[in-house]
């Protein structure tokens, strides 16, 4: 069930990403739009999959690219949502690395903290989103109190450190458990 879900989230994620692009390119904000709310959908499809077990290094992997897609999407206009890429980044090689480390050493201890991480770099994503779609004009900035996509922007790159030192915080205390 894992993999269907997360075929049909890649798909999303890619196709999203691409109108997003093509759309920002062209100058077309309704296909801009259409991308937004693609991709939008492709997040909270994650956000619904935190629910069922990891998986393996390649499922993370995939859900990693699912959650990056949109930030770099959205960085061909707002090049601050690199940053939400940066944490998707250091979440997966630090969660990916540590937990090497710990089946190498056949300790038996996991790593905690992957849902609350995940979901942490959804809420991310999704603020990136709607902070383009502020800035492409989708819905005006008085819909969501006069705050503008700069604003939104930094919010949600916020979320995204939060999820980096959160990973950090996890990996040091699994490595110290015995």
């Amino acid at each position: 069930m894992l993999r269907r879900l997360l075929g049909v989230q890649l798909l999303i994620a890619s196709l999203g990403a691409a109108v997003l692009i093509c759309g920002m390119l062209l100058d077309l904000h309704w296909l801009a739009a259409a991308g937004l709310v693609a991709s939008a959908g492709s997040e909270l499809l994650g956000l619904v999959v935190l629910k069922l077990p990891p998986g393996s290094p390649a499922i993370r992997l995939v859900q990693g690219l699912c959650q990056a897609l949109p930030s770099i999407a959205v960085a061909a206009v707002l090049p601050g949502a690199l940053l939400v890429v940066v944490a998707v980044v250091i979440n997966g090689v630090m969660a990916g690395g540590v937990e090497g480390v710990l089946i190498s050493r056949n300790q038996g201890v996991q790593m905690g903290g992957d849902k609350l991480r995940r979901g942490l770099l959804g809420v991310a994503s999704l603020g990136v989103l709607a902070a383009a779609a502020l800035y492409l004009g989708v819905f005006s900035p008085g819909v969501i109190g006069g705050t503008s996509a700069l604003q939104v922007l930094q919010v949600s790159i916020g979320w995204a450190a939060w999820a980096a030192l959160i990973v950090g915080l996890d990996a040091t205390l699994a490595l110290r458990r015995r």
